[in-house]
């Protein structure tokens, strides 16, 4: 991706600041991968809690028949 917005690594230089960006890119990346995983299993987990409790919606509310 570096390479088609113009990126080389052909001198050191270059090679220094196309790798840095690569793994700030990618360690953002891995961060927000990380953080949607725990939101998925924390949703997940209340999800679970509450239809342990009954509180999921599960069933009907309303006056006994």
């Amino acid at each position: 991706m570096l390479h088609l917005l113009g990126y080389d690594h052909a001198e050191p230089a270059e090679e220094r600041e196309m790798f840095a960006l690569q793994d700030g890119i990618l360690g953002d990346f891995r961060r927000a991968d990380l953080a949607s995983r725990r939101r998925i299993a924390q949703r997940d987990a209340d999800t679970r809690l509450l239809g342990v409790v009954g509180l999921d919606g599960s069933q009907e509310s309303g006056p006994p028949e």
